[in-house]
């Protein structure tokens, strides 16, 4: 029998839960300095307006890829920095990026609510008393356990007890420097960027968005910037399997260089004349992931020979 004393104090964990929970849940405003990258529709470049208007003067313009800073988020227009201008940009053709994989954690058995444990054990200390249906950022998975954030709390539950409804696929990498070394993970996507912390070669990273040369990820807790260069999508690092060149069956004298294996939803980082060279560091039946220069990315396979 459950003694009142340890009921009351489980009810008063799931208060807590509850109540952090709901500022939790509370809507968000974009805050200044988060960063966005440009994204137009056929690929070409988009104008900074000088005010939030379609007629008002173009102070420049920037191809898709390109990452700005945005300052204050409108409807229709977002006002940014993007070197050293401050302008409008059509906040339609810029991507914010998603930055935290939220899922449903419902309890499947009659009690009702759901442990959020300290680690991955069923013996570890009970950080809080979550009932069904509370809301959870998925963080990961461990020894039978997910490891979720639940309001300020981080901690983790037994994967038998929780479903998880509307979780979304999350990309992960590896850092893979030349020489073994450490990566920096900036505050900014760019070299004048803050120092946040640097990780060994081996180390995983969720990449929560990837643009031209620099990739939005998020590693042990620190959300920030690395060099796509040096991030890989095989652990231990990309080996080379040989080189290819760049040719188009269709006739053109380009071909894509896409940010994903896919025709839907990928990006073109950019396009590279036939005849270009590239490094194969995994190559597949329709999708092959290549080096060119400092760049890494995908291309169709049967665009190499």
């Amino acid at each position: 029998m459950v003694s009142f004393r340890r009921r009351t104090g489980m009810y008063k964990s799931a208060l807590s839960c509850l109540l952090v929970l709901m500022l939790c849940l509370s809507p968000l405003a974009v805050l200044a300095g988060e960063m966005g990258t440009v994204h137009t529709n056929r690929g070409g470049n988009l104008n900074l307006r000088a005010a939030p208007s379609d007629t008002a003067a173009v102070l420049a313009s920037y191809p898709s890829g390109k990452w700005v800073e945005v300052l204050e988020a409108g409807k229709t227009w977002y006002k940014v920095s993007v070197d050293g201008l401050t302008g409008y940009m059509a906040a339609r053709y810029v991507s914010l990026g998603n930055v935290t994989v939220v899922t449903d954690a419902k309890v499947s058995g009659a009690a009702g609510y759901i442990n959020l444990r300290q680690s991955a054990s069923y013996s570890a200390a009970v950080l809080a008393t979550c009932p069904n249906g509370t809301r959870v950022k998925f963080l990961g998975s461990s020894n039978g356990f997910y490891k979720v954030q639940v309001g300020e709390l981080v901690g983790y539950m037994a994967q038998s007890l929780v479903r998880l409804d509307d979780a979304k696929t999350q990309t992960y990498a590896y850092v893979r420097t030349n020489n073994g070394g450490n990566l920096n993970l900036r505050s900014t996507p760019n070299l004048a960027g803050q120092v946040l912390a640097s990780f060994a070669s081996g180390t995983q990273v969720a990449v929560l968005q990837k643009d031209g040369s620099w990739s939005k990820v998020k590693v042990q807790g620190a959300t920030g910037y690395m060099a796509s260069q040096y991030l890989s999508a095989k652990q231990g690092g990309a080996t080379a399997t040989g080189t290819a060149t760049l040719f188009n069956p269709n006739g053109t004298g380009i071909v894509n260089f896409r940010s994903s294996p896919k025709l839907s939803g990928s990006n073109i980082i950019t396009t590279y004349k036939v005849g270009t060279r590239v490094t194969v560091l995994d190559r597949g039946v329709d999708w092959s992931y290549v080096q060119i220069g400092e760049a890494l990315g995908y291309v169709s396979s049967w665009f190499l020979k």
